[in-house]
């Protein structure tokens, strides 16, 4: 993997503190808890649904709804983002495999998760569980490469636990 693509190592904790926060965050704000209402602002929308059914597509119109989602599911995605593509403190060769082998399975998982999506889910439901799978492929790639390296920190000291 091209290290050349990957951020400096500084931005994985600006990445964590933005995931646990937006995390929080949109936890209250799906949860009902919270409303954002100082973010009732209005939007320019591209693509917007009118009644009936019927969908505009290709003049801006403007937008009275509130965008507090929206900026949330912004914030999650990039601090995803940083988290997945920051370089950790030492990175070598044997990171970069184990990298591409945690994107690998993750997409794998992911696929197989929307597989099962598509099978056994339909209406509402299909469409939110849609909308939360786009950032299941980030999270499954964080939790997979950081399993596999703990894995390898922990294979490096066990040699050394049993010399003494």
């Amino acid at each position: 993997m091209l290290t050349k693509l990957l951020l400096p190592h500084r931005f994985k904790r600006i990445g964590w503190w933005l995931t646990i926060l937006t995390t929080i965050t949109a936890v209250m704000l799906f949860s009902g808890n919270y409303q954002g209402s100082w973010l009732d602002l209005g939007s320019y929308a591209f693509v917007s649904r009118a009644g009936m059914g019927a969908h505009h597509v290709g003049n801006m119109m403007k937008s009275n709804a509130n965008i507090f989602g929206q900026v949330v599911a912004a914030l999650l995605a990039l601090s995803l983002l940083l988290v997945a593509f920051s370089k950790e403190k030492m990175e070598d060769e044997y990171i970069a495999t184990i990298r591409s082998s945690a994107m690998i399975w993750a997409i794998w998982a992911n696929y197989l998760l929307i597989f099962l999506i598509f099978l056994l889910v339909y209406g509402p439901t299909f469409v939110s569980l849609m909308l939360y799978n786009i950032f299941t492929v980030l999270i499954l790639f964080i939790a997979r490469f950081h399993y596999l390296m703990n894995k390898a920190r922990e294979e490096e000291i066990r040699p050394l636990k049993k010399l003494f």
